[in-house]
């Protein structure tokens, strides 16, 4: 049957809506402040996890150039998930004068989708200190024993503590020993232009003191705030703990991967139906471990 069975001025503007408002949706998601987005069309993204050289040895005169082969620790392999959502219209919707609500139904797809999105990035920060992922050596991505190439131990974990200037401080210097996959020592900057401080709504208030005010808060001795401007402040409203805090250097290591994202479909079904609706794949991955820092809090 011929999509233009169904009344132009019914089927005209709901694939723009529900594009447009899943576009209005993501632009002001707070995922989007502290993930990596990349876009690429396979259906399996194979990537080297860690690989690299040591410290450049000494070279002696007459003596054979040491050499240091590239070693590859571990593989990351991520697999496309496939998600589709959608509504469908019939002509009595239309014939009994119920084509306004239809722009509500396009609406609400949109949330629906954005909904997704955002659970899905969010869940990486959710599952920080519980779940283990198989490209970080099965450790959690914040952890107290992430391996090197020598087989010694780096903490991007907090000893699970409230918020403070102070306990922010302990993970600003876990950043500054951390010790990357070959053993060797390479600072992060936990502190300054583009680090951010990710917190749940119940944290939000807290973290604005310890970054906006200028004498520490909770001091009764007129102390200077030290993380005063040290981070700009990411809510993360779809953080499942009310505790846990994580700071967040520039160029960290955690990426969602789109396929074909999103895109609308419409269709006319045999019976007649028109159905709208929205497909996109989506995958979130984890490459290393050195950008982000967290705390599960108390």
């Amino acid at each position: 049957m011929l999509l233009t069975a169904f009344p132009e001025e019914y089927d005209g503007s709901i694939t723009a809506r529900v594009y447009a408002g899943i576009m209005a949706t993501m632009d002001t998601a707070a995922w989007r402040q502290y993930l990596a987005e990349t876009f690429e069309k396979k259906y399996v993204i194979k990537d080297t996890n860690y690989s690299g050289f040591d410290s450049v040895p000494q070279w002696k005169d007459g003596t054979t150039l040491p050499l240091d082969e590239a070693e590859k620790i571990n593989d990351l392999t991520m697999t496309m998930l496939f998600y589709g959502m959608g509504f469908k219209v019939t002509r009595k919707h239309l014939e009994y004068g119920l084509s306004s609500i239809i722009q509500g139904w396009a609406d609400s797809l949109s949330m629906s989708v954005g909904h997704t999105y955002g659970t899905i990035s969010v869940a990486m920060l959710d599952a920080a200190f519980t779940t283990t992922i198989a490209s970080l050596g099965t450790k959690t991505l914040c952890s107290t024993t992430h391996l090197t190439a020598g087989v010694s131990t780096r903490s991007n974990r907090g000893a699970g503590a409230a918020l403070t200037p102070a306990n922010l401080d302990v993970l600003r210097q876990r950043g500054a020993n951390w010790i990357n996959y070959r053993g060797i020592n390479t600072p992060v900057l936990l502190k300054g232009p583009g680090v951010k401080l990710i917190v749940p709504t119940e944290l939000e208030r807290t973290a604005s003191k310890i970054i906006n005010s200028t004498n520490e808060t909770g001091t009764g001795n007129n102390d200077i705030n030290t993380y005063k401007n040290g981070a700009s402040i990411v809510e993360e409203v779809r953080l499942t703990s009310t505790t846990a805090y994580f700071l967040q250097a520039p160029g960290h290591g955690m990426t969602i991967n789109h396929g074909l994202a999103p895109r609308p479909i419409r269709y006319m079904e045999d019976c007649g139906n028109l159905v709208h609706g929205i497909e996109f794949d989506c995958v979130t991955g984890i490459k290393r471990p050195d950008g982000i820092f967290g705390d599960a809090g108390v």
